[in-house]
This record gives structure tokens, C-alpha cells and sequence, in this order.
């Protein structure tokens, strides 16, 4: 009878599961800082790694031109925002024109959907802007264009990276 009653006691606790608050702001915060404080730990284990073992610098060489590539990207698009903002859309074209390494780079970075979603807009938005034959055009191509750019730059946590977002 003891042991019926300790059952049905047990049985009767409320059971509670131990989920994520995604609501909580400030929790969702730290854990993506703290997520991104471990990449960067991982990273420089892996680079001093690979320094031991007498490998180049070829890995972060590479990570080195695909920010400047970003910041490229970003500084061009600031340009040309401040030369719409004057009424100069020759300049803002200027600006913008030519093969920009930019676009291969954001979309070879882009690894989830959500990113290649990102980054197809901005490669897509580049050319709406350059083509645009009025300022008004131009402006809202701009607002567009930078819009995802910085999209992508937040999903892929290059806004921490370059300057100018």
C-alpha cells in the first residue's frame, strides 16, 4: 500500500522540461555572444594549430580578402549613398560600376539559405542601381541595395567585422 502511494505521488508531480526561452532577449544575446566568443576561440586554436605544424598563412590570407572584399563593398555603397544624396547619380554610378569581387565573395561566403537569400538580393539590387535612370530611381535602388547588403552582413556576423553598416 506504501508503495501504491509513493507511485501515485510520483505520477502526480508536475513534470517540467528544461526548454530555451527564446523570448528572453537578453538570453538569446549571450548565448549568440557566447557562440561567437567560442568560433573565435575555435579559430585561433585552429590557426595556431596549423602554425605549428609549419602551414602558411594562405587560410587567413584568404579570410583577410574576403573582408576587405565586404568592406569594399560596403565603402562603395556609402559613396555612392552620399553622392545620391548630393544629386549626383553619374557619380553614384561611377562608384558602382565595374566587376566587383564583392558579389563572388558574398555569394561563395553565403553558406545557409537564408544567407544565399541575402546575398542574391544584394547581387541582384547591384545592377537595379547602376542602371537606374533617374535620381529618384537611384535612391530607391539604394535603399534596396544597402538594405541587403547589411541583411546579409547580419546573417553571416560580417556587421561585426566591417565598418560602415
Amino acid at each position: 500500500a506504501t508503495l501504491a502511494a509513493a507511485a501515485a505521488a510520483l505520477a502526480a508531480a508536475p513534470a517540467k522540461a528544461l526548454l530555451p526561452d527564446d523570448e528572453d532577449e537578453e538570453l538569446v544575446a549571450k548565448a549568440i555572444a557566447n557562440r561567437k566568443a567560442k568560433i573565435e576561440r575555435e579559430k585561433q586554436v585552429m590557426a595556431n594549430f596549423a602554425r605549428s605544424e609549419g602551414a602558411n598563412n594562405a587560410t587567413e590570407d584568404a579570410d583577410l580578402i574576403d573582408d576587405n572584399a565586404v568592406q569594399t563593398a560596403v565603402t562603395s555603397l556609402y559613396k555612392a549613398g552620399g553622392a545620391l544624396e548630393e544629386g549626383d547619380l553619374a557619380g553614384a554610378k561611377a562608384v558602382l560600376v565595374g566587376d566587383w569581387a564583392a558579389a563572388d565573395t558574398i555569394q561563395r561566403l553565403s553558406v545557409s539559405d537564408r544567407q544565399k537569400k541575402a546575398a542574391g538580393s544584394f547581387v541582384n539590387a547591384v545592377p537595379t542601381l547602376t542602371g537606374a535612370s533617374s535620381l529618384t530611381e537611384a535612391k530607391a535602388a539604394f535603399v534596396s541595395t544597402a538594405g541587403a547588403l547589411e541583411s546579409w552582413c547580419k546573417l553571416t556576423g560580417y556587421d561585426s567585422v566591417v565598418a560602415g553598416l
